[in-house]
């Protein structure tokens, strides 16, 4: 099962507003079939009049929560900056099965009667102690994160490349951080901006390690899209007197 996710500021957006209920009812709809059937936000039109009206998703498209992409579908407006990408899902799927049907061998491979015995073998007097049945094909640790969590390794990064965070623990903000974004409609890559944005401030430089942290954690909780870049505006030819009297 997955879920279509709406921010929790839209009851009152302009846009939404401006559209009225039954349009952005239907917006809602539209995108809670998109996310069980994985297409991206995409919706055919079929499906579109089903649920609402032609007239109800003109408005819809007036006020910007639709975009136009073709004669037999259309786009819902940001889908994928609040929704995880079809290929994220499949992705989790495969990786929750795995873990699964692994689990699964591990715990059928050997009765518990014939595990007890080994267990009272293992010394207990400060000698190195031996797994009496290791995992012949161990995952590491690191490795089963990154490819459940795949910002960790870029927040993690990112908090380690400033002084300002030299003694926090990294990996384990990072990695609290990246869980948070499965189910939060953020993406990682907001989260760097808001790690490099807290260190550039430097408005932690002083603070107690508990107190940077929590610092840290609420900028990158906050974390928003970050701007688009302002266009250059356009260049204006010199048509001075002077420069034409040069040319002569």
């Amino acid at each position: 099962m997955t879920w279509f996710k709406i921010d929790d500021k839209s009851t009152f957006h302009a846009k939404i507003v401006d559209a009225g209920n039954e349009a952005w009812g239907a917006v809602c709809r539209a995108g809670a079939w998109s996310s069980e059937r994985l297409t991206d936000g995409r919706v055919p039109w079929p499906i579109a009049l089903a649920i609402a009206s032609r007239s109800v998703w003109n408005r819809a498209f007036k006020a910007g929560l639709c975009d136009a992409v073709g004669d037999g579908e259309f786009q819902i407006h940001d889908y994928l900056d609040w929704n995880p990408s079809r290929d994220e899902v499949l992705r989790l799927r495969a990786l929750r099965s795995d873990s699964g049907r692994t689990g699964g061998k591990r715990r059928h491979a050997k009765p518990k009667a014939a595990v007890k015995p080994l267990l009272k073998q293992v010394p207990t007097n400060g000698e190195a102690k031996i797994n009496p049945d290791p995992d012949p094909d161990p995952v590491p640790k690191e490795e089963e994160e990154a490819a459940r969590l795949p910002g960790l390794a870029m927040l993690e990064t990112e908090i380690r490349r400033h002084d300002l965070f030299a003694d926090l623990d990294a990996h384990a903000i990072a990695k609290s951080q990246a869980e948070r974004l499965i189910t939060a409609p953020q993406k990682p890559e907001w989260l760097v901006e808001a790690i490099r944005e807290c260190a550039e401030k430097n408005v932690g430089q002083g603070l107690q390690n508990g107190a940077l942290q929590s610092l840290l954690v609420g900028f990158m909780r906050r974390a928003k899209r970050p701007k688009a870049p302002e266009p250059e505006p356009p260049k204006v030819e010199d048509f001075s007197l002077e420069k034409y009297r040069r040319k002569r």
